[in-house]
């Protein structure tokens, strides 16, 4: 069982030894470390033989929201390995998906024809030939293929938060809370 160090009627330090290896001589400023419960939020009250060291969690209701809102950061975290984020990176995905579905729908003869890689037509699209493509059409299947992939993974990992959100909701106790989002294997 560990020691507190008492100065001034507070605790100075906690040292995990036992207090039966404090020297006779010193004993007076030393308590024994009493743990009870659990939890992230602690307490300390010192006593007359003994410090009580109080662990618990917060309100049930409190700990579900702030875990909801950690599987939620956690599942940008999991989408953030796939894509890169932001607001006007997205505006530019989804513009790149719009302008690939087009090209797609124009054909390769017509969307390979258009003068310029189609700058004028299709910008963003346009922007990956030839580095990543050497047609307009196949950028447009490169954004297509990679939209598709991007998409799946994203349904996979909205699904494992409606899990993991759902099995919070029916959690009974802080421990069953805390417990969910490490169990969430990521795809």
């Amino acid at each position: 069982m560990p020691a507190a160090l008492i100065r001034d009627g507070s605790i100075a330090e906690i040292r995990p030894i036992e207090f039966t290896d404090i020297p006779e001589h010193k004993r007076h400023i030393w308590r024994p470390v009493v743990y009870e419960g659990e939890g992230p939020n602690v307490t300390s009250v010192v006593e007359a033989d003994r410090v009580r060291v109080m662990r618990s969690y917060p309100p049930l209701d409190q700990l579900k929201a702030e875990q909801k809102a950690l599987v939620d950061a956690e599942a940008e975290r999991q989408r953030l390995r796939y894509i890169t984020g932001g607001a006007t990176k997205a505006m530019e995905y989804l513009e790149a998906k719009d302008q690939a579905v087009a090209v797609l729908q124009m054909g390769e003869a017509s969307a390979n024809a258009l003068a310029n890689n189609g700058v004028a037509e299709f910008p963003v699209l346009a922007a990956s030939v030839p580095v990543e493509a050497p047609t307009l059409y196949a950028a447009a299947q490169l954004v297509s293929a990679r939209y598709e992939a991007y998409a799946s993974k994203a349904g996979q990992i909205k699904g494992k938060v409606i899990a993991a959100k759902a099995a919070i909701i029916a959690a009974q106790t802080a421990p069953e809370i805390m417990a969910v989002l490490g169990s969430i294997v990521w795809p």
